[in-house]
């Protein structure tokens, strides 16, 4: 809808533009038809096929040669498969270049979602590295424990900031856009920024290509790291929803007893004079049942009185899912 204001201004101007063109055309024919009465049969025809190739250069009608069966079009093409972009002005036309292509998407673009993911979960943890490195030594002084207890460096252990990952991909596309701005004379500022985040984005509209084959595979580069950003602020968002949902159900478990029906509640930690024993209602619950999602088991949380760590119960609960 935001286009659709100035759909007719362009139509108008390209249909204003075409009937020029084509007055333009007809007037030459009458000119060239008065001098071909002096002139021989082919030299005639050579005017017109001129004339004609001039006309639809005009209007745009000239088929470009294509440099799809060149190395470096190939490269381009494969590029653009691995990456999911498909901009979509270079595609196959037989059936076993088609065939060819889905063969090497089902097989070339999960190795590359596996590298852009690895690659963005190292970005992501080797700046924490440091930090998550003293925190495991002043816990292990803390527990007179030597040597520390060893375990892998996920996203969860690092309490990245979201704004500063999502600052870094907006200044990298500012940069890069910049960069392919000074590659393509013909583009402004703005199309290189709608270039490139279309790109980075994976949408692919097409409408906006380089030109030169030979920048766009030096700046394929660009796009992996630039996806390899984006992976890292989905690593953030998925890391603070995970603590978020954590500390939820810490707060659900720290919190009052939950009796079966409605009655009375105590607490895990209130004190009871002597041996009296205060009524209630209904029996309290032991544990703490908590339903997952299809297919995973009954998550069961004891009360917190007993001393039982329950991060350690979810964290290790989830080891064995993935094993």
């Amino acid at each position: 809808m935001i286009e659709c204001p100035t759909y007719g201004t362009r139509m108008k101007h390209q249909k204003e533009q075409r009937e020029i063109h084509q007055n333009t055309m007809v007037e030459h024919m009458i000119k060239l038809q008065a001098e071909c009465t002096a002139l021989p049969a082919d030299a005639c025809k050579r005017l017109l096929s001129t004339a004609v190739a001039e006309y639809e250069r005009r209007i745009g009608a000239v088929l470009e040669s294509s440099d799809s069966c060149q190395f470096l079009g190939s490269v381009f093409y494969a590029s653009t498969i691995l990456t999911t972009i498909g901009y979509g002005h270079r595609t196959c036309y037989t059936t076993w270049g088609r065939a060819a292509t889905i063969i090497y998407a089902i097989i070339g673009i999960p190795l590359m979602l596996t590298l852009v993911n690895g690659l963005g979960k190292r970005l992501f943890l080797r700046r924490s590295a440091y930090h998550i490195h003293n925190k495991y030594l002043i816990s292990a002084n803390r527990d007179s424990q030597w040597p520390p207890v060893c375990r892998t460096m996920s996203v969860d252990d690092v309490d990245f900031p979201l704004a500063l990952s999502l600052g870094i991909v907006i200044l990298y596309i500012l940069v890069c856009s910049a960069v392919f701005m000074m590659w393509e004379r013909r583009w402004d500022y703005f199309t290189a920024l709608y270039f490139f985040f279309i790109s980075l984005s994976t949408i692919g509209f097409g409408d906006v290509v380089p030109e030169s084959i030979t920048f766009t595979l030096i700046g394929f580069p660009f796009y992996v790291v630039g996806l390899s950003l984006v992976s890292v602020c989905i690593n953030v968002i998925q890391a603070k929803v995970e603590r978020s949902c954590d500390l939820t159900v810490e707060q659900i478990y720290l919190g009052n007893e939950v009796t079966i029906n409605s009655g009375t509640t105590t607490t895990a930690d209130e004190p009871q004079a002597g041996n009296e024993q205060r009524p209630t209602e209904a029996p309290t619950l032991d544990v703490i049942q908590i339903f997952r999602s299809p297919g995973e088991p009954l998550l069961n949380l004891p009360r917190a009185r007993f001393g039982w760590n329950w991060r350690a119960h979810l964290r290790n609960g989830k080891q064995k899912n993935l094993h």
